[in-house]
């Protein structure tokens, strides 16, 4: 009963968590961790857009949507000495998930 009953909490918790989590999204609050690159926070805790990284965001979907693969658009940023927005080099992946991230179409 009590596994039943500590199931049913996590169960409750993990929605409620997802729901502030949505409604900070809306109303553009950072709910902390990595900002992801193009973007910073202001004083308020929202999201703004980044006038010294958001050319390289538009750099990267322009490329992207222009036919270039992955690796030649890393070559290309780490040849110029662009790193992520934790300060590493681009690579496959960190790519990959800033192509899938959902805050660069506007959600």
């Amino acid at each position: 009963m009590m596994m039943a009953h500590a199931q049913y909490y996590t169960d409750e918790l993990s929605v409620k968590i997802h729901r502030g989590m949505d409604i900070n999204a809306e109303k553009r609050l950072s709910t902390g961790g990595n900002i992801a690159l193009g973007y910073k926070v202001d004083k308020d805790k929202r999201f703004q857009i980044d006038p010294e990284t958001a050319p390289i965001v538009q750099f990267i979907f322009e490329s992207y949507a222009s036919g270039k693969t992955v690796t030649e658009i890393t070559n290309q940023l780490n040849a110029q000495g662009i790193r992520t927005s934790r300060g590493a080099k681009f690579n496959k992946n960190s790519l990959h998930t800033m192509l899938k991230n959902k805050r660069y179409i506007g959600i």
